[in-house]
């Protein structure tokens, strides 16, 4: 039988199409899950430990799904609401219905928050987020306790219209007010940065037997980084590469958060883990 040269052509196109298309998905799948052997790569046991250590850290990075800091407080709200208490302060926000006069007056300037947590002698200034709330973050260690507050607004002291829960002021008026229910006389930032790279860790102790620390820095070692306690605290000192922020304690056989790192990640294989905040927060810290 003759074929013309076209037709040849299409019959050799049409025979090799499927073969091309095996060829490329045998290829993608080798390279997806480092099948094959390359030049220079090692072999036998050697390199089964190698591929092994490889996808077991590429399985824990790709786990992890960073979420926005924490310490971001202030740019995350979305609505005024009563005041937000954290470890390490107190955050106020604020919304003005009158967004047209606030856009003209820059009215953030001229508004402020201070209350019996600072005995009224400290105000605060409000900053708009890219939502439209006014925040103020007040870094302050305090006792448990009740706390009375207003807002100063166009130099007229206003009290806060999301709060109503109110005290008496010394006039019997009602004043905004807030009952802090834990202390934060004793907040300590965990980690700490020196100037030389090194991080210090903290815990408070709570009756512990034994802690340890564990992270991507020691491959989740239970045995390498125990800590030692000192004046109330278990700490422990560690240089970090970038790469490596992720950890937990061990606390009694229980895996635990540092509860003085805000930071969170999560993982497939811990649900949370802490995160080092990176260079940058500990050198903008006030």
């Amino acid at each position: 039988m003759k074929y013309s040269r076209t037709g040849f052509l299409a019959y050799r196109l049409s025979f090799s199409f499927p073969f091309v298309l095996k060829m490329l998905f045998m290829m993608t799948v080798l390279t997806l899950f480092g099948g094959g052997i390359g030049y220079g790569q090692p072999q036998g046991e050697l390199a089964t430990d190698i591929l092994n250590n490889r996808n077991s850290r590429a399985a824990e990075v790709f786990s992890l799904k960073r979420v926005r800091s924490r310490y971001d407080k202030e740019r995350i709200v979305r609505s005024a609401d009563v005041p937000i208490v954290f470890k390490d302060g107190i955050l106020f926000t604020y919304l003005d219905s009158d967004k047209s006069v606030l856009a003209k007056r820059n009215d953030h300037d001229h508004l402020y928050v201070s209350g019996s947590f600072v005995d009224w002698r400290v105000k605060t200034r409000f900053i708009q987020n890219a939502a439209g709330i006014y925040t103020a973050f007040v870094k302050i260690n305090l006792p448990a306790a009740t706390y009375t507050y207003r807002f100063l607004k166009d130099n007229v002291w206003r009290n806060d219209p999301n709060q109503f829960y109110t005290e008496r002021d010394r006039y019997g008026r009602p004043i905004s007010a807030f009952i802090l229910t834990e202390p934060l006389a004793d907040f300590k930032v965990s980690p700490t940065r020196n100037d030389r790279g090194l991080y210090t860790f903290y815990l408070a102790d709570n009756g512990y037997t034994n802690v340890a620390w564990l992270g991507t820095a020691n491959v989740w070692n239970i045995e390498k980084d125990p800590m030692v306690l000192k004046d109330g605290y278990w700490r422990i000192k560690k240089y970090l590469r970038q790469d490596e922020p992720y950890y937990l304690f061990l606390v009694d056989g229980k895996f635990l958060l540092d509860p003085l790192n805000i930071n969170v990640a999560y993982s497939s294989f811990y649900e949370e883990v802490s995160v080092v905040p990176d260079k940058d927060y500990f050198t903008n810290l006030p």
